[in-house]
Protein backbone atom coordinates (compact mmCIF):
# COMPACT_ATOMS: atom_id res chain seq x y z
CA UNK A 1 0.00 0.00 0.00
CA UNK A 2 1.04 3.90 -0.60
CA UNK A 3 0.07 6.71 0.77
CA UNK A 4 -1.98 9.59 -0.44
CA UNK A 5 -1.41 12.39 1.12
CA UNK A 6 -4.02 15.26 1.22
CA UNK A 7 -3.36 18.28 4.11
CA UNK A 8 -1.38 15.57 6.49
CA UNK A 9 -4.34 12.96 6.43
CA UNK A 10 -2.68 9.65 4.76
CA UNK A 11 -5.02 7.62 2.80
CA UNK A 12 -4.46 4.38 1.85
CA UNK A 13 -4.96 3.18 -1.91
CA UNK A 14 -3.52 0.32 -3.37
CA UNK A 15 -1.46 1.28 -6.19
CA UNK A 16 -1.77 -1.98 -7.89
CA UNK A 17 -5.17 -1.46 -8.43
CA UNK A 18 -4.35 1.20 -11.35
CA UNK A 19 -3.94 -0.21 -14.71
CA UNK A 20 -0.49 -0.77 -16.67
CA UNK A 21 -1.54 2.97 -18.30
CA UNK A 22 -2.85 4.89 -15.19
CA UNK A 23 -3.78 8.84 -14.37
CA UNK A 24 -5.27 10.28 -11.62
CA UNK A 25 -5.53 13.28 -10.48
CA UNK A 26 -4.17 15.36 -7.32
CA UNK A 27 -5.50 18.77 -5.92
CA UNK A 28 -2.89 21.60 -4.75
CA UNK A 29 -0.78 20.48 -1.53
CA UNK A 30 -1.39 16.83 -2.05
CA UNK A 31 1.03 14.12 -3.24
CA UNK A 32 1.43 10.31 -4.27
CA UNK A 33 4.09 7.89 -4.92
CA UNK A 34 4.01 6.32 -8.13
CA UNK A 35 4.31 2.65 -8.00
CA UNK A 36 8.10 1.59 -8.93
CA UNK A 37 8.68 1.09 -12.45
CA UNK A 38 6.66 3.95 -13.65
CA UNK A 39 8.91 5.28 -16.73
CA UNK A 40 7.06 8.46 -18.35
CA UNK A 41 4.93 10.37 -16.51
CA UNK A 42 2.66 13.32 -18.69
CA UNK A 43 1.23 16.19 -17.28
CA UNK A 44 -2.04 16.22 -18.94
CA UNK A 45 -3.37 19.39 -16.93
CA UNK A 46 -1.84 21.54 -14.13
CA UNK A 47 1.95 21.95 -12.98
CA UNK A 48 3.69 18.84 -11.05
CA UNK A 49 6.92 18.90 -8.97
CA UNK A 50 8.35 15.13 -9.48
CA UNK A 51 10.57 14.00 -7.25
CA UNK A 52 12.96 10.90 -7.86
CA UNK A 53 15.97 10.13 -6.09
CA UNK A 54 16.78 13.21 -4.90
CA UNK A 55 16.00 14.98 -7.92
CA UNK A 56 13.33 17.44 -8.14
CA UNK A 57 11.42 17.96 -11.96
CA UNK A 58 8.68 20.78 -12.39
CA UNK A 59 6.60 19.16 -15.47
CA UNK A 60 3.73 21.76 -16.87
CA UNK A 61 0.63 20.82 -19.01
CA UNK A 62 1.56 19.28 -21.80
CA UNK A 63 4.66 18.28 -21.05
CA UNK A 64 6.33 14.57 -19.91
CA UNK A 65 8.93 13.14 -18.23
CA UNK A 66 11.03 10.13 -18.73
CA UNK A 67 12.03 8.63 -15.38
CA UNK A 68 15.53 7.02 -14.60
CA UNK A 69 15.19 3.20 -14.75
CA UNK A 70 17.34 2.29 -11.72
CA UNK A 71 15.73 4.17 -9.54
CA UNK A 72 15.67 3.48 -5.99
CA UNK A 73 12.00 3.34 -5.12
CA UNK A 74 8.85 5.46 -6.87
CA UNK A 75 8.66 9.02 -7.89
CA UNK A 76 7.04 11.73 -5.77
CA UNK A 77 4.38 13.05 -7.36
CA UNK A 78 3.07 16.90 -6.08
CA UNK A 79 0.53 19.03 -7.05
CA UNK A 80 1.71 22.37 -6.91
CA UNK A 81 -0.84 24.82 -8.94
CA UNK A 82 -4.17 26.43 -8.01
CA UNK A 83 -5.58 23.77 -11.04
CA UNK A 84 -5.89 20.09 -10.30
CA UNK A 85 -2.98 17.75 -11.28
CA UNK A 86 -3.57 15.35 -13.92
CA UNK A 87 -1.23 13.35 -14.76
CA UNK A 88 -1.15 9.67 -16.87
CA UNK A 89 1.55 7.27 -16.02
CA UNK A 90 2.98 4.22 -18.28
CA UNK A 91 5.28 1.42 -17.15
Amino acid sequence: MRDLIHEGAPIAIDPEAFAPNSEFVLIKNSAYRLPKGVRQVQVVSGYAWISVDGRDLFVGEGESVELPADAQEGAVVSAIDRKPLLIAFAL
